[in-house]
Formats: structure tokens, C-alpha cells, sequence
């Protein structure tokens, strides 16, 4: 009989890394575009992509990657843990007759399933978006990071173009609007001289975001109304360290499983600080369900003015609730904040 019929399982996924292990049917290897997605690499721009590899469960999988005999791109890592970000990086042409070279597989294997990721190589513009034949970027993809929730990423990006003549430029945030602005500086006209540069402001706010990810954007610069040429850059932008621990405060276990009836069901942990000073930190538990707190530290939803080093926060389920839940998977968080920095949390 299937385990599932029989007991519930709680999971918990603390906001530092104390991942809960679910039950591995409910798991699964993903990319943020989607399931055995497409790459595609121009000479003429887009010389690199990235994707992520993620956990549809955010519990961290890992994993190996393999590519085909292509010489014409590499991919990196090859190895790691979900989530991670996977770069593909043009570095010779495929061909010589303007056309998509035949796909080159990538594949990734993990205990939770696996992705084919086909890489396609042009010497040609790519239609739509990709690389330009008159707009170039000096960074794609863009890099942005902050450490804490509510904290901002910001870049400058010199756009260039080779036109002998002026070119008017739109900008569109097509992925990621909801944290990603890219506007010109003040006084743009709205066009750039022949053979000349603009700065290309770029501005991620993590506000709405989830601490310890990495999030794709892009954004797309269209000249002269014509989609064609148009450059698409990528940006990534992180929160956190897109590790296990994003502050000051480290738990003595970076994951944990729970289950109800049966398993264990409480477990002691031991913070301590990263620098080996003293702290005071005050830790909350959320479940994310209205109504059912079913996981507890030191016997609440809420502790407040631990110290650091003294293996005093004990985490738990509160069974009478736990026995209310449908039988299946269940994620919870626990957030470690500094007690004199509200900013320094884990």
C-alpha cells in the first residue's frame, strides 16, 4: 500500500535553508522555462543565455549535466544543486550559411527526473528578440543581487549601435515586471546618434520577492519599431545568497523532516552567529495555512530574545493540528531575525 494512504507527511522549508524532504512523488527537476525547453545562441547578440534549474518543491535536488558531441558552445555548471543557474555561452560558429544549426541536447539527470534542453546556434539575427544587428549590450546577461528582502539591485548597461544613421530605441520589460524597471537616463529624446552609446538604467526592487532565490528577467530594446533587430538582454537577479543561509544567523541543520502519525515530529537546534560573536535573534514559524499554525518553536509561533550558542530553539509540530490536515505535504518556514537588526535575518 502506498506510504501516502497511510500516514501524513509535514514538511517544513525554513527561510534559511531548513528544507524539509517531501515525499519524492511530489518533487520534481524543473527549468524556469519550463519542462525540456529550448536555448538558442546568436552571433549577431545573444552569445549567452541562462536558465535556472529549480525543485518544483523548492527542496535543493541534485544533479549532473551532460552535453553532446557540439563544439560551437559550452554549458556550466555541470553539477550541483537546484537551485542553480545554468549558462550557455556561444564560442565559435556553428556554421557559415546564415542558418540554425541542427539542436545539440543538454541533458540533466537527478533522482527527481530529468530535462532535455535543446541548444539551437544561428549566424543569423534571431526574429523576435535575442541579438540585434544594430543594437549591442556591454552586459548580457545582467548580474543584480541584495541580501535581504525589500533591499534593491541596480546596473548601468551601455547600449551601442553601429547604424550610420540615428536610431530611435524602445525599451520593454517582457519577464519580471513586477521587480524589474530599465528607463534612460533623464533628457533622452528617445534616439541615439549615429555609432553612438546610451545608458540603460536597470533597477530590480526585491519588495514582492522571496528571500534566498534567484529570479530571470529580460528586457527588450526594440530600434526603429522594427522587432526584428530587436536585443534582448537577460537579467538574473538574486535575494539572498540563493544558498541555504542569507544572514548572520546559522542554524546547526540546514534541513529537516517531519511526519504525523508516524516519524519524528520535534528536533533542538543550535544557532550560531557567522562572525562567532553573541546574538540575540528571535524566531517565527508560518505554515502559510489560515487557521492551522501545526508548526511551533519553543512551543509558539513566535520566540523571542534567544541568544546565539546556547541550543535553545526547539522546533516542533503542534500535533492537534497536524491531525487536521488531509494526508500529504505540507511546506513551513522559520525565519531567524536579529534581534538589534531587522534587516539581518536568516
Amino acid at each position: 500500500m502506498d506510504a501516502a494512504q497511510t500516514s501524513k507527511k509535514i514538511v517544513l522549508s525554513l527561510a534559511v535553508a531548513l528544507l524539509f524532504a517531501g515525499a519524492a512523488s511530489a518533487q520534481k527537476l524543473a527549468t524556469s522555462a519550463g519542462d525540456n525547453p529550448t536555448v538558442t545562441l546568436s552571433s549577431l547578440g545573444q552569445t549567452q543565455q541562462q536558465l535556472t534549474l529549480q525543485s518544483t518543491t523548492g527542496t535543493p535536488i541534485p544533479f549532473t549535466l551532460t552535453k553532446g558531441d557540439a563544439t560551437w558552445f559550452t554549458v556550466s555548471p555541470t553539477s550541483g544543486t537546484t537551485p542553480q543557474t545554468i549558462t550557455f555561452t556561444l564560442t565559435g560558429a556553428c556554421n557559415t550559411g546564415g542558418n540554425t544549426c541542427n539542436g545539440s541536447i543538454v541533458s540533466v539527470f537527478s533522482s527527481f527526473g530529468t530535462q532535455s534542453i535543446t541548444v539551437l546556434g544561428s549566424s543569423s539575427v534571431i526574429g523576435g528578440g535575442g541579438g540585434s544587428s544594430i543594437l549591442s549590450a556591454s552586459q548580457n546577461p545582467v548580474p543584480l543581487s541584495t541580501t535581504f528582502v525589500g533591499g534593491y539591485g541596480f546596473a548601468t548597461d551601455n547600449i551601442t549601435t553601429t547604424s550610420t544613421s540615428p536610431v530611435t530605441v524602445q525599451t520593454n520589460v517582457t519577464q519580471g515586471s513586477s521587480w524589474l524597471s530599465a528607463s534612460f537616463p533623464t533628457g533622452f529624446t528617445g534616439s541615439v546618434s549615429a555609432g553612438g552609446t546610451l545608458q540603460l538604467n536597470i533597477t530590480a526592487n526585491s519588495a514582492s520577492l522571496a528571500q534566498n532565490a534567484t529570479y530571470p528577467g529580460t528586457i527588450v530594446l526594440t530600434p526603429n519599431g522594427n522587432s526584428s533587430q530587436a536585443l534582448t538582454i537577460t537579467v538574473n537577479f538574486t535575494v539572498g545568497t540563493a544558498g541555504s543561509v542569507t544572514g548572520s544567523l546559522v542554524p546547526s541543520q540546514s534541513s529537516l523532516a517531519f511526519g504525523y502519525p508516524n516519524g519524528t515530529n520535534f528536533a533542538t537546534l543550535n544557532v550560531t552567529s557567522s562572525n562567532g560573536g553573541t546574538l540575540f535573534y528571535n524566531a517565527t514559524a508560518s505554515t502559510g495555512i489560515s487557521g492551522n499554525q501545526w508548526l511551533l518553536v519553543n512551543g509558539a509561533t513566535q520566540a523571542f530574545g534567544l541568544s546565539t550558542g546556547a541550543n535553545n530553539l526547539f522546533v516542533s509540530l503542534n500535533t492537534t493540528n497536524a491531525a487536521a490536515l488531509p494526508t500529504g505535504v505540507y511546506n513551513g518556514t522559520i525565519t531567524l531575525t536579529n534581534a538589534s537588526n531587522s534587516n539581518d535575518f536568516t
